[in-house]
């Protein structure tokens, strides 16, 4: 039963740090995104709202 568990460990690790960096590259891509939306919301606010 021990050595089971050791066995599976390193595999469930990889899967972990895997699932991990896909987080990340969505996390990264919903920032970017969030923030090119913001930028054209402020260009659209001084364009229109200087005025």
């Amino acid at each position: 039963m021990d050595g089971d568990i050791n066995s599976e460990y390193p595999k469930e690790k990889y899967a972990c740090q895997k699932e991990g960096m896909g987080v990340s590259a969505k996390f990264i891509a919903q920032i970017i995104s969030l923030v090119s939306l913001v930028a054209v919301y402020i260009y659209f606010f001084v364009e229109y709202g200087g005025r």
